[in-house]
């Protein structure tokens, strides 16, 4: 990905669009983003299509995290509550055969 986006960069400073590089060079980036960008060099605003790009980008990644954090707290309350039982199990287990050991 580094090195597709180097390649164009060196598009951009020969005189090409972002929008024509990245597709070039098969920059693994979504669609919304290459169209976003394109529309930002026709309205000389790549700027601030850029920034709105990253707050959309950063308000999406921040929504799966805490999707998945969500879903890996009661992951980790299941895994936690089951060491505990096996911990507990494992020390109270001895001493409840030795009430049924034959003397």
């Amino acid at each position: 990905l580094k090195k597709q986006f180097k390649k164009a960069a060196n598009d951009v400073v020969e005189g090409k669009n972002l929008s024509v590089a990245l597709v070039k060079h098969n920059a693994f980036v979504d669609r919304s983003f290459i169209q976003a960008i394109a529309l930002g060099e026709e309205t000389s605003e790549v700027s601030a299509v850029l920034d709105n790009l990253a707050e959309l980008y950063f308000e999406e990644n921040n929504d799966r995290i805490s999707i998945f954090l969500s879903l890996l707290e009661p992951a980790l309350m299941l895994i936690v509550g089951s060491i505990i039982g096996f911990i507990v199990t494992a020390m109270l287990l001895p001493i409840f055969s030795m009430n049924f050991a034959k003397f």
